[in-house]
């Protein structure tokens, strides 16, 4: 395990977490096949369930994600939703489109299209462990920033066969097992069993 007090952005450390969650690698691919079976089963457009998926995911865990889609498919409910999600869903229901670099950036992973999603996770691999989140600002410093960081991530796919989304789902996963300390249960896809 890192040291979370004395952990630092390095080339050796985006390795170590890289090998840490390797096992995490296919992450999006097994999220994206419950996905389809749940669509295919209850007679869903794919792609806009995950777009729905990607518009619920601020601020909540996986498996509270994966309820609230499937409860606004299911159940025509949004009301354990946030304000804000609820607002989100209608803009892209009447426009078709996604705001925000981690919510269109985590569609695209979730329907395995090059991207490398930007959350607070990944946030802290690049900025540390008490970063709030910094990288997902969209200020032009922060869009820079967080940029880079996406380039970062696609070398290391690049140099490790890998696509960047795997590259990307095997840091997050490193991070939260040796920085947080958190143990591989956590680590499962997304399911949609309902």
């Amino acid at each position: 395990m890192i040291n979370k007090s004395n952990y630092k952005l390095t080339a050796e450390n985006l390795e170590t977490l890289l090998v840490a969650g390797i096992e995490n690698a296919l992450w999006y691919e097994a999220s994206n096949d419950s996905a389809r079976r749940f669509c295919n089963r209850h007679n869903i457009d794919l792609t806009e369930f995950l777009a729905i998926v990607a518009i619920t995911s601020p601020r909540v865990v996986v498996k509270r994600n994966a309820f609230l889609a499937m409860q606004l498919f299911l159940d025509n409910s949004t009301e354990t939703m946030m304000k804000q999600r609820v607002n989100a869903i209608a803009k892209y229901r009447k426009t078709g489109q996604l705001s925000g670099p981690k919510i269109i950036q985590f569609n695209r992973s979730l329907l395995l299209k090059p991207s490398v999603t930007i959350d607070i996770w990944m946030s802290r691999v690049f900025m540390g462990p008490d970063d709030k989140g910094a990288l997902m600002k969209t200020t032009k410093h922060w869009t820079e920033r967080r940029e880079c960081s996406q380039r970062i991530v696609r070398k290391l796919a690049d140099r490790h066969g890998l696509k960047d989304y795997q590259c990307q789902a095997a840091l997050w996963c490193g991070y939260k097992k040796l920085i947080e300390g958190e143990k591989d249960f956590r680590f499962a896809p997304m399911e949609f069993d309902r």
